[in-house]
């Protein structure tokens, strides 16, 4: 797969997503169980988050599981 045409997104989706739910870091991280400090290291990819926690992600917000990778409109 060609990395150039299809970029890791998960850091800019997120943070998009995030402020789509009206939600802090802090409001998101309490909601998902989590430390905001994990939250943070997410945006600016530093970190990446486990499956569970992704898949809790879309459940909260409502998204399938592939809703980082989709091409915005």
């Amino acid at each position: 797969m060609n990395k150039a045409a299809y970029p890791y997104r998960f850091p800019e989706q997120f943070k998009r997503l995030r402020k789509a739910l009206a939600l802090s870091q802090a409001a998101l991280a309490e909601r998902l169980g989590l430390d905001q400090t994990l939250l943070s290291k997410w945006e600016v990819d530093k970190r990446r988050p486990s499956l569970e926690s992704a898949m809790n992600i879309c459940r909260l917000a409502g998204v399938s599981l592939d809703w980082p990778h989709l091409r915005p409109r």
